[in-house]
């Protein structure tokens, strides 16, 4: 007869899913954010910033809110 004592609790796989997918969420939005780009001078206000901050904002946006 089987028994179920070795699977792990459902809820934990959740949890670390979850957490794993708001860490992927976060580097992305970084990496969206890094204004580091080689040869090129930053430009505070301009097009290309306003346009990745919103991206990083939309990115962030999909983390799910915490449940508190």
């Amino acid at each position: 007869m089987a028994t179920d004592a070795w699977r792990p609790d459902p809820r934990s796989w959740g949890d670390g899913y979850e957490s794993g997918y708001k860490a992927g969420l976060e580097a992305a939005a970084h990496a969206m954010l890094r204004h580091d780009k080689d040869g090129r001078e930053w430009i505070m206000g301009s097009l290309w910033d306003t346009l990745s901050r919103e991206c990083a904002a939309r990115i962030m946006a999909l983390a799910p809110k915490d449940k508190s």
